[in-house]
């Protein structure tokens, strides 16, 4: 997060987290709110206007879920699904390709950009390598054999307080670039002091069908942009309703 939240502590903070990099070799970060982000792509841009950005889109409607479960497993929310996108607004916004996404190709060049969807990482994973490799300008490397295990997987708090301790407790360690010392952490198995909560209520199928709706634009442009139907994500949502409208005029 520095080029959006810890941009005063300098680039050499910054470059000393790539310390370790061993010459030659390329580096990146992931780094999901930049996206969102109109500081960090400006001071991006300052810095290094020929950068390669990679940036992962997914069903948006799931996205803005994901996003709700990741706050709600860090003590950070509390509301219901429903009531939390009408006082965290940010949970919406922040998904909206079609306004950030064109943001950062208004500052940097079209072929600067490679969109990967998170799906196919899921079902053509080294077609997914291969495109990254190709794109940053390395050689491709053979996707090992890996556990068909989720990651990042939130749940309810079991303890509300103790996850905003740790969560708040790691934030400030990672801002003293003390990563090793979070992961330390988590091998030890310290959100397991928090997590084992009921699991969080999934939405209803009105929550998800007015999202869609409000989504569609971002989809119509990632459509337009990839030169792809998205169809499968808007219909997951829509199509019901529009089969129960149908069922309904036959009736009657």
């Amino acid at each position: 997060m520095f080029f959006d939240d810890r941009y005063s502590k300098g680039l050499d903070w910054y470059n000393r987290h790539f310390q370790h990099c061993d010459k030659g070799k390329i580096c990146g970060e992931i780094a999901p709110t930049y996206f969102h982000s109109s500081l960090a792509r400006e001071r991006l841009w300052r810095l290094s206007p020929d950068l390669k950005i990679i940036i992962m889109v997914r069903n948006p409607m799931e996205r803005t879920f994901s996003l709700y479960r990741h706050h709600h497993s860090k003590g950070r929310i509390r509301s219901s699904f429903a009531n939390a996108l009408r006082t965290h607004p940010e949970l919406v916004e922040t998904g909206k390709y079609s306004v950030h996404a064109r943001c950062w190709e208004e500052r940097f060049d079209e072929s600067q950009f490679l969109y990967l969807r998170q799906r196919e990482i899921q079902s053509q994973p080294q077609n997914v390598l291969d495109q990254v490799c190709d794109f940053v300008g390395v050689s491709r490397l053979k996707m090992p054999a890996i556990a068909s295990e989720k990651v990042n997987s939130a749940e309810a708090p079991r303890n509300i307080y103790a996850a905003r301790l740790l969560s708040a407790s790691a934030t400030v360690l990672r801002s003293m670039a003390l990563h090793k010392l979070v992961n330390f952490g988590r091998s030890l198995g310290l959100k397991k002091v928090y997590a084992g909560g009921k699991p969080v209520d999934r939405p209803t199928a009105e929550e998800m069908r007015k999202l869609a709706e409000l989504f569609e634009p971002d989809i119509l442009w990632l459509e337009e942009r990839l030169g792809c139907s998205l169809d499968s994500w808007r219909n997951k949502y829509l199509v019901k309703e529009q089969e129960s409208d149908s069922a309904q005029s036959a009736y009657l």
